[in-house]
């Protein structure tokens, strides 16, 4: 009997002994997740071992992968091109086909939500599409179960951990209530251990100190939903809950969980490599280390490389724009690997996973002849030069207004045109940014697309190094330094007053 014929509700504190899951344990599973202090295990063996991500889960959002909407007004949205319909079964069935090329390249784990992400037309609190789990009370979907299962059971074939997120910003509204959610967060935690499933992390609701409703998923409230399923799960299940990107967790919710979720959305390379800085430094991490996981973030690989140099774990997310192509997030969502930012994610993650090189490949740069030879700068809206600043003059003045836009970057032009990598100071901060993959760009970039970057008025000292190996490793080769000023207007030079006459 398929757990849809099933029509069986989950309520808190109960697995109706007729439940099709509930024999899972019996069956056996080939993939059990484990922590054992800052390093993730799987049946029993560190990841990866021997290479840049020994210990770390290496992740993509995945939060539509069992994606479902009941709102006729807005289920159009998501329709297929070929078909005109959206249909949750081929979006949950071409997910489940898609694992095995990404278990291929490395990658160890992803995120799913059983209230789903922003599906690329909405923004903020009480989105409009019914994409949820739970019904008003609290109870568990049939539908939605079935969909997990399947991807769980699949991931697991694999060798793929799935982070399961509970509770999304956009959809707690659903629920009636706290109670509601109380009987949700049970519910979802009783189902999983009644299965078996060893493949599994918690995250409780996507960025916590976003647009809730119910006070319990705030961060001030949500480790209690944290203790929760620890103490009902006995231990079996780890959980951990996520904030928006560039939050850092208090040392309350550090304490709380057993492995910590952060998001670098809309952060440079350096900002994620000093947020987990600034989580090591909390007392209570330092009390107890735990793994920290980036299970959302950009396009960005710059904070990819970033994270893995600190030893974290590093999340891809990339939204997408609805139209069965571009994207893992904005249904109807193409789960194949075939756009550039998508190859260029797991072509880095196998680069990651791959056992350390004893010795550097023959076609990796000379570090005795690497230099950077100038900086351009970039029109970050066409990704062209701005002409007059190709190459930049050292003391060149940046007049915003006079500038075709005031979306900027910098590019760092390097002999040979590929090195190991670039590692940017700027001012006080010696590693601002560090880029591995031409273009070398101040302010990071996907592909050919640069992030926009606008500088506050001021002075400025750049400094840009490059190295014979990635993440400024192996020898350094030879720098080069110039010195900006960003303005409003280009300064005029002073008129003499009155009858005074200047001498030169």
């Amino acid at each position: 009997m398929s757990p849809v014929a099933a029509g069986v509700l989950l309520t808190a504190g109960l697995v109706c002994a007729s439940f099709p899951f509930a024999a899972a344990q019996q069956t056996g599973f080939k993939t059990n997740v484990a922590i054992s202090g800052t390093r993730f295990l799987l049946n029993g063996q560190v990841t990866h071992p021997g290479t840049l991500a020994e210990g770390m889960l290496l992740n993509s959002r995945m939060a539509q992968a069992i994606f479902d909407d009941e709102n006729p007004a807005t289920l159009g949205q998501s329709a297929y091109p070929d078909t005109r319909t959206w249909d949750a079964e081929r979006n949950v069935n071409e997910f489940i086909a898609a694992l095995p090329s990404y278990a291929a390249k490395g990658l160890r784990a992803f995120t799913v939500n059983l209230q789903g992400g922003s599906p690329g037309w909405t923004t903020g609190n009480t989105q409009p599409n019914i994409t949820t789990a739970y019904t008003s009370a609290g109870h568990l979907k049939p539908a939605w179960l079935h969909r997990l299962d399947r991807v769980l059971r699949a991931a697991d074939e694999q060798g793929l951990v799935v982070i399961v997120g509970l509770f999304y910003f956009g959809q707690d509204h659903r629920l009636a209530n706290e109670a509601a959610v109380v009987t949700a967060v049970d519910g979802v935690t009783d189902w999983l251990v009644a299965g078996g499933y060893r493949n599994v992390l918690i995250e409780i609701n996507n960025e916590a100190d976003l647009y809730y409703d119910h006070a319990i998923l705030k961060p001030a409230r949500v480790r209690e939903l944290i203790t929760r399923v620890r103490q009902r799960s006995g231990g079996h299940l780890k959980v951990s809950t996520s904030l928006k990107g560039g939050s850092i967790p208090s040392s309350d919710l550090v304490s709380a969980s057993d492995y910590i979720l952060l998001h670098g959305n809309g952060r440079s390379a350096s900002t994620v490599s000093a947020m987990v800085d600034q989580v090591r430094a909390l007392s209570a991490y330092q009390a107890n280390p735990k793994p920290i996981v980036f299970n959302e973030d950009s396009t960005k690989l710059a904070n990819f490389d970033a994270a893995v140099a600190k030893g974290a774990s590093w999340g891809y997310y990339d939204q997408g724009t609805n139209n069965y192509h571009a994207g893992f997030q904005s249904p109807p969502v193409n789960w194949t690997i075939n756009t550039a930012d998508k190859t260029g994610f797991f072509n880095r993650v196998q680069q990651a996973t791959l056992s350390a090189p004893t010795e550097p490949p023959p076609d990796e740069p000379s570090p005795t002849n690497q230099v950077v030879s100038s900086f351009t700068l970039i029109n970050a809206d066409t990704g062209q030069p701005i002409p007059g600043f190709d190459p930049m003059p050292n003391g060149a003045v940046l007049a915003l207004n006079e500038l075709p836009t005031r979306n900027l970057n910098i590019r760092a032009n390097t002999s040979p045109a590929i090195v190991g990598s670039v590692v940017f100071g700027l001012n006080t901060k010696p590693t601002y940014q560090v880029e591995n993959v031409a273009p070398y760009a101040l302010a990071g970039d996907s592909g050919s697309t640069y992030v926009a970057w606008t500088p506050p008025t001021g002075s400025y000292t750049l400094k840009a190094t490059p190295y014979s190996s990635s993440s400024g490793g192996g020898t350094a080769g030879s720098p080069l330094q110039i010195t900006f000023s960003v303005a409003e207007t280009t300064p005029t030079a002073p008129r003499a007053p009155g009858n005074l006459r200047i001498v030169k």
